[in-house]
């Protein structure tokens, strides 16, 4: 189903924004939220999301930020990480989704702003796993790797006017997280996806690494859908023993999410 839902906007604006975002419903309990900037519009993410609602067997939200396709407004790093949490207060007010199995997953830009959006615990707290996808560490770092100069390797943090601080916001996620990475992306370089994992504070975490996996076509390799589903799995499992035997893990600081 296609939804125009009123977002959040920052205190400056007066104005509402209506933004466009569709929910695939399958069977089943399971749902992603889908972070992607690749293009304007959500019809170029259905290739992917089909790959997700025929392998994965999931519900599936594709968000349609401001500025891109049908949607008002103009994007901006407030603006993205604003759309991305009404993105999930929306799904928090349907009443068919379960609401202990809500999966994160961003890709490139995007998963930069699925970081942000676990960095809040209102919204953590409802996130089964986070999944990032050939993203990096932040726009100053990524700066540094497109332009050969030394000067930008001096420019503080605050000159840049969009920053996306994913590595400063992940240690303080404690989600299970997948990092898928390319080992082809001749965008973002694929060391960035290793920093992100080492820093994580997540106890449960993976690395999902594919040779020939470029930016944007990762998903198109070969078993990228069965270690998606693998993580996942291994993540229900874990929940459900949890959640069986509680007193096994309440003296070992073991989080039950």
């Amino acid at each position: 189903m296609q939804v125009d839902y009123k977002f959040a906007v920052p205190k400056s604006w007066v104005t509402t924004l209506v933004i466009t975002c569709n929910l695939i419903i399958t069977k089943l309990d399971v749902t992603k939220i889908l972070h992607q900037l690749k293009s304007l519009s959500i019809s170029s993410r259905l290739p992917n999301a089909q790959g997700l609602y025929k392998y994965c067997k999931c519900n599936i939200l594709l968000l349609e930020y401001r500025g891109y396709g049908h949607s008002d407004g103009s994007p901006s790093e407030e603006g993205l990480y604003l759309d991305a949490q009404a993105g999930m207060k929306y799904l928090l007010e349907v009443p068919y989704i379960d609401k202990s199995k809500i999966i994160v997953f961003g890709r490139s830009l995007g998963g930069a702003v699925a970081i942000d959006l676990l960095s809040h615990s209102q919204f953590a707290k409802h996130v089964l796993v986070l999944i990032v996808e050939n993203t990096f560490t932040s726009i100053p770092d990524v700066a540094k790797s497109m332009f050969n100069s030394r000067l930008i390797d001096y420019l503080p943090t605050w000159t840049f006017k969009n920053q996306f601080l994913s590595l400063k916001k992940i240690k303080g996620i404690k989600r299970p997280s997948l990092f898928i990475s390319g080992r082809a992306d001749a965008i973002i370089p694929p060391r960035m996806m290793k920093k992100l994992l080492e820093v994580s504070g997540s106890p449960i975490k993976r690395f999902q690494s594919y040779k020939y996996g470029t930016h944007n076509e990762t998903w198109q390799c070969p078993g990228y859908y069965i270690g998606m589903n693998m993580f996942i799995d291994d993540v229900l499992l874990a929940k459900r023993e949890m959640e069986q035997w509680p007193t096994m893990f309440e003296d070992d600081g073991v989080e039950i999410y």
